[in-house]
């Protein structure tokens, strides 16, 4: 019964030492997920201005163009 009684108390820390081990990998992992998707979201962003740059860049330089086969 004394055997028992000191394996309990270990066996519990052992447990708690991997609930909170599964605990901190969790929030972890957790948080950098939330951190990744911050920046990729935030990245489309600029692509998409950037995109949006040279779309409407494009047409002012046809344009020109033409007219000045034209004339």
């Amino acid at each position: 019964m004394i055997t028992k009684k000191k394996c309990i108390p270990k066996q519990l820390e052992v447990f708690e030492f991997i609930l909170m081990n599964y605990v901190n990998f969790l929030f972890n992992f957790l948080l950098q997920n939330f951190i990744i998707l911050e920046i990729l979201e935030n990245s489309p962003n600029t692509s998409s201005d950037t995109d949006n740059a040279t779309e409407s860049n494009v047409p002012e330089c046809c344009p020109n163009r033409i007219n000045v086969q034209a004339n």
